[in-house]
């Protein structure tokens, strides 16, 4: 049973990471709009934004966008990446 748990803390481990990445991605396409990913940088793209897509959407459809004045804030992957945390807390206290 210890390794099925272990499994179970790498496969959340190595999704905590993907997230992050899609974070530093989509700070990266904000903050330089003017790049176009070509190459390894766009499989890479690919695959983070094809792996992390479904929890986020979903997430998305159920917490809407928060208006700030004029600013409009996306917060399902910080709300994703805190529950993942605590997914992975809660495997850790079982390993």
């Amino acid at each position: 049973m210890n390794i099925l748990w272990q499994v179970v803390f790498l496969l959340l481990w190595l999704f905590r990471l993907l997230l992050l990445g899609r974070i530093v991605m989509e700070v990266v396409r904000s903050l330089a709009r003017e790049w176009r990913p070509a190459g390894r940088s766009a499989v890479a793209m690919e695959l983070l934004y094809s792996s992390t897509d479904p929890p986020v959407k979903l997430f998305r459809r159920i917490l809407p966008t928060m208006r700030v004045g004029g600013v409009m804030f996306d917060l399902s992957i910080l709300i994703l990446l805190v529950l993942l945390s605590i997914l992975l807390s809660i495997v850790a206290a079982q390993i």
